[in-house]
């Protein structure tokens, strides 16, 4: 979500161009990952019980 205010589109450009300079240590497509290996017991935050 970009800002309209011109400081906050500098901003943001500055953070695009830092982050941007990171490699991915994981390719998400290639090897998702694994399913939970126990359930939740308790609900978390606002999620109804099941």
């Amino acid at each position: 979500m970009m800002s309209t205010n011109p400081k906050s589109r500098s901003c943001d450009r500055q953070i695009e161009e830092c982050l941007s300079q990171f490699n991915d240590k994981v390719d998400i497509s290639q090897s998702p990952l694994p399913p939970p290996k126990h359930p939740r017991h308790k609900p978390q935050g606002n999620e109804p019980d099941a």
